[in-house]
């Protein structure tokens, strides 16, 4: 048996995304991955969520300590498995995200540091605009992923009082 944990809640979620033993676990160690993220303080969302993580292209539940601020573990994650390109970012693989609650659960800012951080980024600053024509792989060039998805990020809305 592996004890698979940590010190909180955001780096325990974290330590379990990362996980994997065989067939069990996420493995989420690179970019081109499902995410869904829900707030600690509403244990009902955190609920909901964990439908999500367990079925379809979903992935791991990671936890935000609060609506306010990305935590700085969830922060370095995330720009661990960043996607990034040299060229042409249509060749690249992406992360797509699915954030649980409305602007009251996670405001608004942190959705969107969420989202910069999911999007597929340059690996240089140097990198070239993205041409129509494309070059075809030869034996000293790897061939383009060839898995695409987009990045998404979504809110469930209130209901109603």
């Amino acid at each position: 048996m592996t004890r698979i944990g940590d010190q909180d809640p955001v780096t325990n979620a974290i330590a379990f995304a990362r996980y994997r033993d065989g067939e069990f676990g996420w493995g989420i160690t690179d970019p081109g991955h499902g995410l869904v993220f829900a707030g600690t303080r509403r244990p009902a969302d955190a609920g909901a969520a964990a439908a999500l993580s367990a079925s379809g292209t979903y992935g791991p539940l990671l936890l935000l300590a609060r609506g306010d601020a990305l935590p700085k573990p969830l922060e370095q994650f995330l720009l661990d498995i960043q996607p990034g390109y040299d060229r042409d970012p249509v060749r690249g693989v992406y992360n797509h995200g699915w954030i649980v609650g409305d602007d009251q659960a996670v405001e608004t800012g942190v959705q969107a540091t969420v989202d910069g951080l999911l999007e597929i980024a340059p690996v240089n600053a140097a990198a070239p605009e993205p041409t129509a024509t494309t070059t075809q792989p030869t034996a000293t060039t790897k061939a383009p992923p060839t898995r695409t998805t987009p990045t998404t990020t979504t809110t469930t809305p209130r209901s109603a009082p």
